[in-house]
């Protein structure tokens, strides 16, 4: 699947259980099998784009911490990640407050 494919079937699987959260489970699983095969592959402009693509407004936070979570070893070969980081953590720094924000992205810089 191409990462434009995998980015627009992230985003229709959540639309399709924004209310079912026991299916979050599914959902994570699909973002690390596809970044982590990025990854290995060595297609850090794929993974570049998908960070820059994701819309923001659709994902829970839970899935920011997945997004986050899969990139960090390769953090420093991904320029879009930061600003993924700080959109992630703003959010939910307005949703959640400061101290959860904190406490949920300590370590994911």
């Amino acid at each position: 699947m191409d990462n434009y494919d995998f980015v627009k079937r992230v985003e229709a699987r959540i639309s399709s259980v924004i209310c079912k959260l026991d299916n979050i489970d599914s959902i994570m699983d699909m973002i690390y099998d596809h970044i982590d095969s990025k990854l290995l592959e060595g297609d850090f402009d794929g993974v570049n784009w998908i960070l820059s693509e994701v819309d923001m407004s659709l994902i829970p936070t839970v899935l920011h911490l997945s997004f986050l979570t899969i990139t960090l070893a390769a953090k420093s070969k991904l320029s879009n990640r930061k600003r993924f980081y700080d959109k992630a953590f703003h959010r939910t720094r307005c949703i959640e407050g400061k101290e959860k924000a904190d406490r949920l992205f300590s370590g994911l810089e």
